[in-house]
């Protein structure tokens, strides 16, 4: 009983560290949105992306939509929607309202379920005394709390996403599949929650869908056991057969969208071909340059790594300068699990794989195997590495959270531009930079010439359109160039350009047209253009 009760109150109290923590970095990147009845009012993020898709989700009597017909370039609705069509149910005010406790909600049971996780594998190997087992297992998840890689980008962490719920599946279904490997005992019951939360990572989250298939498949190679990968595919065959062909068409769309990336638009991010900033920064180490070296190498983003993830230093370290104490079967299989989702960040680290996602991202579904592996070695080391790691971390947060002070400002420019788009008969529009779209859709009723979340099909007419509308950027995306403009005008009928002034980069010939005619609404951030002028000025 009193074991139960030292558990309801780590639980409760890593629920409340890990929830406010994320609350107060939403209180740092926008200071005064408890006072807003529309935090994200005009926000070109990803947050409105989610918002759009809930919207259509809801409109289709809250029923996942095959279309998402005011998107003009993109054919199917083929993104992992589960997340969306769970926050569909929640009446839109209320949403609006307070999306931000969502993300904070699920990061907080996230940390009671490492922690239960950890107690468990604690037990199993019996290496702390029963009565230290659970202040260990709480040690270790406050570290995974504040790791930094969770909330180096804040808005990931404190903002409306599937990323985190994703996170959430994804992490128990290669925990599940490591028991698997480890566990006689209840073996059956570890298979089946490996194969549902593998299925539910399928409907809910692209990235970690990757992540779970990548990892997975590694650690069945280096386990040499055919569990991880078998689970996984039945995992995906529930998906499909429990959603109707639905999960089919996510995995199709996931292929055109990584076909779309690897051929197109990874290769006009500015951080594309980086592999050399290694080399540079090598060159400039051995001359002594030690901060040029720093400098330089952080410009790669797999920087991220070492500055934000402690554990994979704390672990070669251990690993290459001590001792391991207590090496059983389930150690064996955390260090393996470890082990994939090195070799998987370090091979996606390549500028050839980049369009299946940045390296450092992998991480967040290997901190487990990280930690676990810190109480193979001597308790009083581990609570040592455990407080130096959380103060590190600690004092990164802080860092962090004043680094992006205010990072999301209520903008009332584009209040007026909503309230003119609104009066507005329904149109086509096409917006620069391309986000702007997501708001105006999401508040106004027009149709965009842009995809939403994934590629038209690979190869089709819209994809061949959209390739090359691409080929015509004369600056990184999301700026066209005039002749694109055109082009959307030509193909789709987009009568209306929507220009944010304030960003940069803008083609130099589709500037200087537009400086020839008068804009329909300006109010000197945003410019409203009829596209109809701008091809008679061309001609």
């Amino acid at each position: 009983m009193q074991i139960i009760m030292i558990d309801i109150i780590f639980s409760f109290s890593l629920f409340i560290i890990a929830f406010l923590s994320r609350l107060y970095l939403r209180y740092k990147i926008q200071p005064g949105f408890l006072k807003l009845d529309f935090p994200m009012r005009g926000y070109p993020g990803d947050v409105l992306v989610h918002l759009v898709m809930i919207k259509l989700i809801r409109e289709n009597n809250n029923a996942i939509p095959r279309q998402a017909p005011q998107f003009l370039v993109g054919g199917d609705f083929n993104y992992p929607a589960f997340y969306h069509w769970l926050c569909s149910f929640l009446p839109t005010r209320l949403l609006e309202r307070y999306e931000f406790l969502i993300s904070p909600l699920l990061e907080g049971i996230h940390a009671v379920v490492f922690y239960f996780g950890l107690s468990m594998v604690l037990q199993e190997v019996a290496i702390l005394p029963s009565e230290d087992m659970s202040t260990a297992a709480a040690i270790g998840s406050v570290a995974f709390i504040f790791t930094p890689l969770l909330y180096s980008e804040p808005w990931h962490a404190c903002l409306i996403s599937p990323r985190v719920l994703g996170m959430l599946f994804g992490n128990i279904a290669l925990f599940a599949q490591v028991v698997v490997l480890s566990s006689g005992a209840g073996f059956e019951w570890w298979a089946c929650i490996a194969v549902t939360m593998t299925a539910l990572v399928i409907i809910t989250s692209k990235f970690s869908t990757q992540a779970v298939v990548f990892i997975s498949s590694l650690l069945s190679l280096l386990s040499m056991s055919y569990w991880p990968i078998l689970l996984t595919f039945l995992g995906i065959l529930l998906s499909i057969i429990c959603t109707g062909g639905y999960a089919w068409l996510l995995i199709k769309g996931h292929i055109n969208h990584s076909r779309h990336y690897c051929y197109s638009q990874s290769w006009t991010s500015n951080t594309a071909f980086s592999s050399s900033i290694f080399i540079d920064s090598a060159k400039l180490l051995i001359k002594g340059q030690i901060r040029s070296a720093i400098h330089t190498l952080k410009k790669h983003p797999a920087h991220r790594i070492l500055m934000n993830f402690p554990w994979i230093l704390v672990f070669f370290i251990l690993l290459f300068g001590f001792q391991i104490i207590v090496i059983d079967q389930w150690h064996q299989k955390f260090l393996l699990w470890a082990f994939s989702g090195i070799l998987v960040a370090f091979i996606v680290i390549s500028d050839r794989l980049k369009f299946i996602g940045e390296s450092y991202r992998y991480f967040d579904y290997c901190i487990f195997p990280f930690i676990i592996t810190i109480f193979s070695y001597d308790i009083l080391l581990a609570y040592l590495v455990f407080a130096v790691t959380i103060l590190y971390s600690v004092i990164s947060y802080i860092k962090i959270s004043n680094i992006y002070i205010n990072y999301v400002k209520s903008d009332e420019a584009y209040q007026e531009l909503l309230g003119h788009m609104q009066r507005l008969s329904e149109s086509t529009i096409l917006c620069l930079p391309g986000r702007l779209v997501y708001p105006l859709l999401y508040e106004a009723q027009h149709k965009a010439v842009w995809w939403l979340v994934h590629a038209p099909k690979f190869g089709g007419a819209q994809f061949n359109w959209w390739a090359e509308w691409q080929k015509e950027n004369e600056t990184v995306l999301p700026f066209v160039s005039l002749k694109a403009t055109v082009r959307s005008y030509n193909s789709y009928g987009a009568e209306l350009l929507v220009f944010d002034s304030s960003c940069d980069g803008n083609s130099p010939e589709l500037e200087s047209v537009l400086k020839r005619i008068k804009p329909s609404f300006d109010n000197g951030r945003y410019q409203v253009y009829e596209i109809k002028n701008i091809v008679d000025e061309q001609v």
